[in-house]
């Protein structure tokens, strides 16, 4: 009589089934590393020696996230001839900021400020005269209403300026910034060349359009770091002198006396000095 198997217990079936997952994956992981070193081997005869094996992967360069300093701008515009302002409606017309920066250059300079007119499409053909004495200065000021990102079609007239002012911000989502920025600079740059530059960041907007305004000056000033140009910071300027945004109308552009808070951080910007 043949003499009866013992059934194996749960323990050695469990130990039984370690054993075999385990040599099961041992045997996977020595075929692929055989096979990941053939695969390493086989890209680098089809290669030079200096060139790097495709498994090596080299992190991209980190963009910049802090803007360069003012320092370099603001010498540009010291002997500047020509400036030319680029922006939406918070710098058009009469009393805005770029009018009230164009009337303080005109306490040490011969100021012509040619005007965008939003009627014809063009520039005004009388420029506006600031100041008697001094070297003459020309401000040309392409700040109109809309959001669309067409500055670049206005250029044309323009003489080349020696430095510019990217004055946007209001009623555009942070990428919508960020498109109409890189379109207009591009355009600039494709004119003129490397024409010294400095974005300027705007007033705070209120209500229902504060987080977009606040999210879209951090956009802008990412956008000018990994441009290489400086900002003008009105925005944190009217966050320290206006924190109840007083300044500030309920559209979310700038009182009277905003403009005047706006124009005060350009002159320094700019180098202004004026007799108030």
């Amino acid at each position: 009589m043949r003499p009866r198997l013992r059934s194996l217990g749960p323990w050695e079936y469990t130990a039984f089934a370690v054993f075999f997952a385990v040599a099961v994956y041992t045997g996977w992981v020595a075929w692929d590393v055989h096979d990941a070193s053939s695969d390493t081997v086989d890209a680098s005869l089809g290669s030079s020696p200096s060139s790097p094996s495709p498994s090596v992967q080299v992190a991209a360069p980190e963009s910049p996230m802090t803007p360069p300093p003012l320092r370099p701008f603001r010498a540009a515009a010291r002997s500047a001839g020509t400036v030319l302002v680029i922006g939406d409606s918070t710098g058009a017309g009469p009393g805005a900021w770029v009018d009230l920066v164009a009337q303080d250059l005109g306490e040490q300079h011969r100021v012509a400020l040619h005007a965008w007119d939003e009627s014809s499409g063009q520039f005004a053909e009388a420029p506006t005269s600031y100041g008697e004495t001094g070297p003459r200065l020309e401000v040309w000021n392409l700040s109109y209403h809309g959001v669309d990102p067409d500055y670049a079609d206005h250029l044309d007239g323009v003489p080349l300026p020696d430095i510019v002012l990217l004055d946007i911000g209001h009623d555009r989502s942070p990428r919508e910034l960020a498109r109409t920025a890189t379109l207009t600079l591009d355009a600039v740059g494709a004119r003129w060349g490397d024409v010294p530059t400095a974005v300027v960041l705007q007033n705070p907007s209120v209500l229902d359009e504060e987080q977009q305004q606040r999210r879209g000056v951090k956009r802008l000033t990412r956008f000018a770091a990994e441009y290489g140009d400086p900002v003008i910071d009105v925005y944190a300027a009217f966050e320290r002198s206006d924190p109840g945004l007083s300044f500030v109308t309920a559209d979310s552009r700038p009182t009277e006396a905003g403009s005047r808070l706006w124009a005060d951080v350009v002159d320094r910007a700019l180098s202004v000095t004026t007799s108030r």
